[in-house]
């Protein structure tokens, strides 16, 4: 068994390896070409490796926290790339019900670990479990909203850009992170765990903004032009 166990982190930590490069250069080409879309398929079939590998690993060492991190990160890869896929109608699978319903458990019980290590002797990792287990109900009740009401094409024409924008940023986030943690030693170890996400959230926000102002300016223009 503990072969097999080995087996599977160097084959999680290849996958890592492959999501936190191949996200890399999904961030810096442009948008749409086929440098961005090639890049962001490797990257979320990494994270597919990494959750799974991350999932049996954990049940093998009884590590809650790697299984619900793992949920998290992989729920908010997996709904970044069905934007793309939904973008123009496509209705919701059963499998979005089962991650979605998956995510706001999760969510909900990273919250009330966190809740319940703050008033007793916990591990120390509350922060990151309330911070990590807040934004996962959250991405779970949005991602519900969002199944239940399919994307319009007509109404809701650049609704799915955002959604993969702050969602594939949320998921390279918890990559980032992962190397982070690996390599970096510093106490309290919490600190390390959230710095990404103290750091990349106004990012994300920030690039958000930029591509609203982007599509408002050209949707001016070509109002003008007619």
């Amino acid at each position: 068994m503990e072969t097999l166990i080995r087996s599977l982190l160097i084959l999680h930590i290849a996958a890592g390896f492959t999501a936190l490069v191949a996200g890399f250069i999904a961030i810096v080409t442009p948008k749409g070409k086929t440098a961005h879309r090639l890049s962001g398929r490797w990257y979320f079939w990494g994270m597919v490796v990494i959750a799974i590998t991350a999932a049996l690993m954990a049940g093998y060492r009884g590590n809650d926290f790697l299984f619900t991190v793992g949920v998290f990160s992989f729920f908010l890869s997996y709904t970044g790339y069905r934007a793309l896929q939904r973008k123009r109608g496509e209705p919701a699978r059963v499998l979005d019900w089962m991650l979605t319903g998956l995510a706001l458990g999760t969510g909900v019980y990273m919250v009330g670990k966190a809740g319940l290590g703050f008033f007793s002797e916990g591990s120390g990792f509350e922060p990151v479990l309330l911070v990590f287990g807040a934004f996962c109900a959250r991405s779970g009740w949005q991602s519900l909203r969002e199944f239940r009401r399919p994307f319009d094409p007509a109404r809701d024409r650049h609704r799915w850009l955002f959604q993969h924008l702050g969602h594939m940023g949320g998921a390279y986030i918890a990559t980032f992170t992962a190397f982070l943690v690996t390599n970096v030693s510093w106490q309290p170890a919490w600190v390390v765990w959230l710095l990404p996400t103290v750091i990349g959230t106004p990012l994300i926000a920030y690039a958000i903004r930029h591509y609203r102002q982007r599509l408002r300016t050209r949707q001016t223009l070509a109002v003008e032009r007619t």
